[in-house]
């Protein structure tokens, strides 16, 4: 037991759940925030939460836009991993949906750790999107030294105002950090599409949902006309990589991409060998449709920095299909 406290946010999203169940796995106590208690019971009863209820609270932000919000969430806390943030929902609004909810709650965690002396990290989830220009070099290995400029807009979707949402927090967070200068330090985390088991999804319904239908598309027979970068990463490694970021070992106020098969990517509908392959009788039975396809644009990343300062290499995207794959077949062999 570390007997240290942290802050999680976003607890009850794709991420934020399984960076939760790696952090009191790795002996810390934690407070998670949410917006409101219905999710509480859902959380409590998932079965990797079980063995830790004693070292799990929960603490209600109702509103991340407003000043001090975090304020009480944070009394006492050693380190906030700060994951909450708004995805690429259907909204014409991007703004005030995405963009600015992006912003200033990043902002306002930030201005609520700098009352609390205890606090001595943040760890911000970032997202690989930052990295990746209107037009990518094929040729050029790309790292955390290309983070783009600051867009303007106007944002014709909400994939657009999301990535712009991460890049307008990226650069909103080092200009509060360098006017500030605050008794903690920032690590930034940029994982690129998450793939994996999603804890929280118990029903098949809600299975095709967020990045992993990237995946589960492919393999249910949807076919996707507009390419998506190539870019993959596996959930428990994201959740792994949030944990380590905690460490004093690991020097602050650094950014860390977290992508696998790098530098050359995946390809998605490798998804539909890979389950031929590792599950034949699931196929066989019909269990997977396949026929699918998502076409699949080529970028080359560099994790070496992340790889290295982590002391492990990313789980491969066959790992990640397999692990997906799993979880569908346990959703239909629930009695």
């Amino acid at each position: 037991m570390t007997g240290e406290l942290v802050l999680v946010t976003g607890i009850t999203g794709h991420v934020g759940f399984r960076t939760l169940v790696a952090t009191l796995q790795a002996g810390y106590a934690v407070r998670g925030a949410l917006r409101s208690e219905g999710k509480i019971d859902q959380i409590k009863n998932a079965p990797s939460i079980q063995p830790y209820l004693d070292r799990l609270e929960f603490v209600i932000v109702s509103d991340i836009l407003k000043e001090g919000a975090f304020d009480k969430a944070l009394e006492g806390v050693d380190y906030v991993l700060h994951i909450a943030s708004p995805l690429p929902i259907q909204t014409t609004e991007y703004d005030r949906d995405i963009i600015q909810p992006a912003i200033k709650g990043t902002l306002g965690i930030l201005a609520s750790a700098s009352k609390v002396p205890t606090v001595r990290r943040v760890v911000i989830t970032s997202s690989a999107a930052i990295i990746l220009p209107k037009e990518i070099d094929p040729t050029k290995l790309y790292s955390e030294a290309d983070i783009t400029p600051a867009p303007n807009g106007p944002f014709h979707s909400s994939w657009e105002a999301y990535s712009a949402s991460k890049r307008l927090s990226y650069y909103a967070t080092s200009d509060w950090y360098e006017a500030t200068k605050p008794q903690f330090d920032i690590i930034r985390l940029m994982p690129s599409f998450v793939i994996g088991k999603n804890e929280l999804i118990t029903d098949k319904k809600n299975f095709i949902t967020g990045s992993n239908a990237l995946v589960s598309g492919v393999l249910f027979g949807d076919k996707a006309t507009a390419p998506n970068v190539g870019v993959t990463v596996h959930l428990d490694d994201v959740a792994k990589a949030h944990v380590q970021a905690l460490s004093p070992k690991i020097e602050g106020n650094q950014d860390f991409i977290l992508s696998s098969d790098c530098p050359e990517g995946i390809v998605y509908d490798d998804a539909i060998e890979i389950t031929k392959k590792s599950f034949p009788d699931a196929v066989a039975s019909g269990l997977f449709p396949l026929g699918g396809t998502h076409p699949t644009a080529k970028i080359k990343m560099d994790v070496s920095k992340a790889e290295k300062a982590f002391g492990w290499t990313f789980q491969p995207y066959e790992e990640q299909v397999k692990n997906l794959v799993r979880h569908w077949i346990e959703l239909n062999t629930v009695s």
